[in-house]
């Protein structure tokens, strides 16, 4: 959705909830109506000298522009065009010149006065739009006529040098007309109409000769204070009943009851639902620009106080009440700022301590660690585990696409309790009511076929004095569970590729959901849906912690199955097809000790070692992100159509088909070959720096060997596998030799 279409969406919105309430403003004053003289037949210009028509046109042109007008001179309005002037009849074609060059000024003098009109009788402006009229209406009404004034005595009668003298007051009525006009025509409320004001066209102005800066900074601190009330009011109340207008950043929908959040377009907010999210929502158009460039997501973190808040209060009739700072009274609006970051800490730090009291935060942490991290070999008799409860219980070898019932998990959580029901018990601080935060789920969707961006716009949240303002823009988080949405995974915040260089135009595989998977790579950890630990882990980090779940289960179970039909098929292997299956092992292992054993347990070790500081819960949401989005960017696990993931996936299938008897030797060696070169070309590519860690980890690629020479190298045993020489070893080795010849030779001299 375009910005211009998305703010239009909200503005018709707004008018349904008014009319809704019936919420209207007095009108002040009345529309503005155009003169008209009767007998203006009776004035002649023909009955002055040429001098004399200048000295009336003189005195004419001073009184439109203070709106007292004569059959002289007067403004007009023909049907859907543009402000004409009537002048009496006789003026010389040389006066009718110099008039000529003071028609524009006039136009925007009456349009001035044409909007104001408008804006006070309007009844649905708002009191922002209201207040600012105000004071343009005090300026043209008070101001105004003591600078036409002293303009006409200093022009003493010329109208030569009046032009002149009223070059920068046209600039004036210039920029006030089309201010008034865009606000009006454009419907510009609350936040809005601060931005418009505050736009560099008015702030390049010269200060010293134009009165319009000036003016349009009283307007922006008259107005900003309605909204340091409506800001004051929803942070210590976590109500907007002032707002009648609906032109703060926040609506409170119950009011209205006519519009539902759901149709609000929140740009795939990663949050768990609360009532709070069917109540509340936030417009980012009405965000002032003042605040945006000064203090920004001011107003963004205030709406998540209050969230948090409705979390801590939900269960218990305790209400939270925080420590009271006036917003409106505050020197600046840094301080008030740091009012805000305040009481977003101090609730983040409550909402925290109240996880901690059902869950023990650091217990599951160290569980996690153990679950995915941990590079033992509990997974390695899970898969054994679970590919005997299949064969068993399930009875899928006939069937391997066999779709399972809801019922099955019930047997899988069986075989996950064996291993970890004790330390599932002691998480949960051993009390029965509630439950499991982690437990087995059964999915539809292949390994990496949700998408995960590459954020960049994460701060490193592990050197603890993180600053609010830098975080993720939680409004506009991504969509994890929509597989239609193409992620670019690889792109920067600009839209530009990032330095791993992936793109994700050419097709490589497949990445859809798809219902046919067999039943072991359905398996999958899911989450409790308690609220409060969806505070403390969100959707995208579960879906995070779940791919790394299911990518360590995979390898392990593609491992196990190769192993199992080396030893069952021993006798009728080849030595090419032993070869080939030593060469599967030995890349399955390597694949999981880089990305588990090395890089997955390198930042996790950061993150444990920052989380005993992490006083609040925001800052232990943002350091988990920051720790999956660097796993998923050093080991290439985006969901790109063509990255390390689909491949690996390739891969991964490949394998077990080949191991379940259901791809042929040669099938399998071609494809397996094919999609481990492309894969290995990718990732020692020198503009995939991102991924540089996996180059001799998985592929035994030394960084001073070029690819093109190991790409020499064949990998398949049914081309004539001969002995792989260490290429940088045997380099090293020849210079060595080297130097020992010249010694010796020199020696011997």
């Amino acid at each position: 959705m375009d910005s211009s279409k998305e703010v239009s969406v909200w503005r018709f919105r707004r008018v349904k909830i008014l009319e809704t309430l019936n919420e209207k403003l007095i009108p002040i004053g009345r529309v503005f109506e155009f003169p008209t003289f009767e007998n203006a037949e009776g004035l002649s210009y023909s009955d002055y000298s040429p001098e004399g028509q200048r000295d009336v046109l003189f005195d004419a042109i001073k009184r439109n522009i203070l709106g007292d007008y004569t059959p002289a001179l007067y403004p007009y309005e023909p049907s859907q065009k543009k402000i004409k002037f009537k002048i009496a009849s006789g003026l010389t074609s040389e006066n009718k010149v110099i008039l000529q060059k003071f028609v524009n000024l006039l136009r925007y003098v009456v349009q001035v006065r044409i909007y104001l009109s408008k804006i006070l009788t309007n009844t649905t402006c708002g009191v922002v739009a209201r207040t600012v009229a105000e004071i343009i209406r005090d300026y043209v009404t008070i101001t105004l006529p003591t600078t036409v004034e002293a303009i006409f005595n200093d022009s003493d009668g010329n109208l030569v040098k009046l032009e002149s003298n009223l070059q920068h007051f046209t600039s004036d009525m210039t920029v006030l007309s089309k201010s008034l006009y865009t606000i009006f025509s454009e419907r510009y409320v609350g936040g809005e109409i601060i931005t418009y004001l505050d736009r560099p066209e008015v702030q390049q102005m010269p200060a010293n000769y134009c009165a319009v800066p000036v003016l349009f900074n009283q307007c922006i601190r008259e107005a900003i204070k309605h909204y340091d009330n409506f800001l004051e009011e929803w942070l210590y109340t976590g109500m907007v009943t002032t707002d009648r207008q609906h032109e703060f950043v926040i609506w409170d929908l119950s009011r209205s009851k006519c519009m539902k959040a759901s149709i609000f377009d929140d740009c795939g907010i990663d949050k768990p639902e609360i009532p709070f999210d069917s109540r509340f929502v936030f417009i980012k158009d009405l965000v002032p620009s003042i605040w945006k460039n000064n203090v920004d997501k001011m107003a963004q973190t205030a709406f998540r106080v209050r969230r948090l808040i409705s979390v801590l209060t939900h269960d218990t009739q305790v209400p939270f009440t925080l420590e009271f700072h006036s917003i409106v009274d505050a020197e600046n609006m840094a301080t008030q700022n740091a009012i805000v970051r305040n009481a977003y800490e101090t609730t983040g730090a409550a909402l925290l301590q109240k996880i901690n009291s059902v869950i023990n935060i650091q217990e599951f942490f160290k569980f996690l660690y153990e679950l995915i991290f941990d590079p033992c070999t509990w997974m390695n008799s899970f898969a054994a585990d679970l590919e005997d409860y299949r064969h068993a219980v399930l009875n899928t070898s006939d069937d391997p696409y066999r779709i399972a019932n809801n019922d099955d998990t019930t047997g899988l959580n069986s075989i996950f309790n064996d291993y970890f029901g004790e330390r599932l018990r002691s998480i949960v601080n051993g009390k029965d009511n509630v439950p499991d935060v982690v437990d087995m789920r059964l999915y539809n969707h292949n390994l990496f076929s949700k998408n995960v961006l590459n954020d960049l716009r994460l701060v490193d949240m592990l050197n603890y004095d993180y600053d609010l303002s830098d975080l993720v823009n939680e409004e506009h988080g991504n969509d994890e569970n929509n597989p239609n949405v193409l992620a670019q995974s690889v792109a920067s915040g600009d839209g530009q590729p990032s330095e791993n260089g992936l793109s994700s135009d050419a097709d490589y595989g497949t990445q859809l959901p798809k219902d046919d998977l067999p039943f072991v790579e359905k398996v999958g950890i899911g989450f409790t849906d308690m609220l409060l630990f969806q505070f403390l882990v969100t959707p995208e980090i579960q879906e995070d912690y779940n791919r790394l779940f299911r990518l360590r289960l995979a390898l392990a179970r593609a491992e196990l199955l190769i192993q199992r039909k080396r030893t069952t098929d021993i006798k009728s292997l080849s030595n090419p097809e032993q070869l080939f299956i030593s060469s599967i092992l030995s890349f399955l292992r390597r694949v999981s000790m880089s990305v588990f054993g090395h890089q997955a347990a390198s930042q996790w070790e950061l993150f444990a070692d920052a989380l005993p500081k992490l006083r609040s819960v925001t800052p232990i949401v943002h350091a988990q992100r920051l720790m999956h989005r660097n796993i998923n960017t050093q080991c290439g696990l985006f969901s790109d159509k063509k990255s390390i993931s689909a491949m690996l996936t390739e891969i991964l299938d490949i394998v077990n088909n080949y191991a379940l008897n259901e791809l042929c030797f040669d099938d399998a060696a071609d494809r397996f070959y094919e999609v481990y070169e492309e894969m290995r070309k990718i990732v020692c590519d020198s503009d995939n720096k991102m991924l540089k860690n996996m180059t001799y980890s998985i592929f035994r690629v030394s960084v001073v060997v070029p690819l093109s020479k190991i790409e020499k190298v064949s990998l398949d045993p049914r081309k004539g596998l001969a002995p792989q020489p260490n290429l940088a070893r045997g380099a090293a080795m020849r210079r060595s030799v080297s130097v020992v010849a010249l010694q010796s030779g020199a020696g011997r001299k």
